[in-house]
């Protein structure tokens, strides 16, 4: 049996018990939001992270008049991008693929820094697979559902009822 070498190998052992293994990283997400939810994200790298996401409205699908072929129309899809440390409140199914992909970079990042001096052409294991790494990642990036307001809710409506106010000459 190998020797726990250091305080962090100890820590990926006791965290190991309570991460499920056989799950894809977009099952991770769905265990925390949905696809329609809002959720506050954040950019955990060092540079801009910019991606594009195709809103489920940006495709249009049409059947051929004799029903063998599906049709598929698509828009062009939005482009967003988050500075570094920057929050922003996303629809989950956009969050979905922000925080898979800034996952993929940031790890791949991280391994190709543990080893500079490989050439290009070498191939590397960046093991997005792993369990734990996709926990640690998902439990920085995502930081909570959000609950959109767009009114205060103790404002009290203006003039809802009765009649308008008579014009003056002074409003003229």
């Amino acid at each position: 049996m190998p020797l726990i070498q250091n305080e962090e190998q100890l820590q990926q052992i006791e965290n190991a018990s309570n991460v499920k293994p056989n799950l894809l990283f977009q099952e991770r997400l769905r265990e925390r939001f949905k696809p329609h939810e809002f959720v506050r994200v954040i950019n955990i790298d060092d540079e801009p992270y910019i991606w594009q996401y195709m809103p489920e409205s940006g495709e249009l699908q049409e059947q051929s008049s004799d029903g063998m072929h599906r049709i598929i129309t698509r828009s062009r899809p939005e482009t967003w991008m988050v500075d570094p440390g920057e929050t922003e409140v996303l629809q989950g199914a956009n969050a979905n693929v922000m925080i898979e992909g800034l996952y993929k970079k940031v790890s791949s990042k991280f391994v190709i820094a543990k080893t500079p001096n490989q050439a290009a052409t070498s191939a590397r294991n960046f093991n997005w697979t792993d369990p734990i790494a996709q926990e640690q990642a998902i439990d920085r990036i995502y930081l909570g559902k959000e609950r959109l307001n767009f009114g205060a809710q103790d404002e009290k409506p203006q003039r809802t009822v009765g009649r308008p106010p008579k014009l003056t000459s002074a409003d003229l």
